[in-house]
């Protein structure tokens, strides 16, 4: 049977940077959402053990390991923490030890290793992370890293590929406090998940009753 497959990553304490309890909360509204909806879905935060690139790379790598018969149709990555750019489009995702290690998670790599070397058709990849230029040496000197290597290598696929980045080039996020930090909601990934849900303004005017890409983004540029 072919899997579907979704991993929400929240990563809150990336030392010296801001806490972030917002992006724990998105990720298990994600995962909850993914989980509902058919996916086999896994969770990846901070809350109990440090979320580094080698977890990242064991995770990923266990979900994507090749089943006889069961084919991966479809992936979606969430990642809702701290991140940067250096170069238009090189996206960065800082988790926890990127300080110590001064490595950081280099979006649009990953996302081609994953359809040219595990060979995943469908992609789709929600950022709730600033965009910011680096600010000092230690973050310009940062390494990025793919995290995957070449995987099984199977026939090459041309991939539909859907990107939802919660800031443009240059610009931060936001994170809304709440009443308590189990209220605290980054805003985009709050906005996301009305839209997932089926937010009226978020359901395709062509399909109706469902949520597709093209109503999402227009849903997301609308609210958020």
């Amino acid at each position: 049977m072919p899997r579907k497959l979704a991993l929400a990553i929240g990563v809150s304490d990336a030392p010296p940077l801001d806490y972030l309890r917002g992006a724990i909360n998105g990720a298990h509204q994600f995962q909850d959402w993914a989980d509902k909806n058919g996916y086999q879905s896994e969770l990846l935060t901070d809350e109990e053990t440090p979320v580094t690139i080698q977890l990242l790379r064991e995770k990923l790598e266990a979900m994507l390991s090749p089943q006889q018969d069961d084919p991966v149709t479809r992936l979606i990555l969430y990642f809702a923490g701290h991140g940067l750019i250096r170069e238009a489009e090189e996206g960065l995702w800082l988790l926890s030890d990127w300080n110590k290690e001064l490595r950081a998670v280099a979006v649009e790599v990953l996302k081609r290793r994953l359809y040219l070397f595990y060979c995943v058709p469908q992609i789709a990849i929600f950022a709730d992370a600033c965009r910011s230029l680096p600010t000092n040496m230690t973050t310009l000197d940062l390494v990025p890293d793919a995290v995957l290597g070449k995987g099984p290598a199977r026939a090459a696929i041309n991939p539909a590929v859907d990107k939802f980045i919660a800031a443009q080039d240059t610009a931060a996020t936001f994170m809304v406090p709440g009443s308590t930090q189990d209220q605290d909601r980054c805003l985009f990934s709050g906005v996301l998940m009305e839209g997932l849900w089926g937010a009226p303004t978020a359901v395709s005017a062509y399909f109706p009753g469902k949520v597709t890409s093209q109503s999402l983004a227009q849903f997301l540029l609308a609210e958020v």
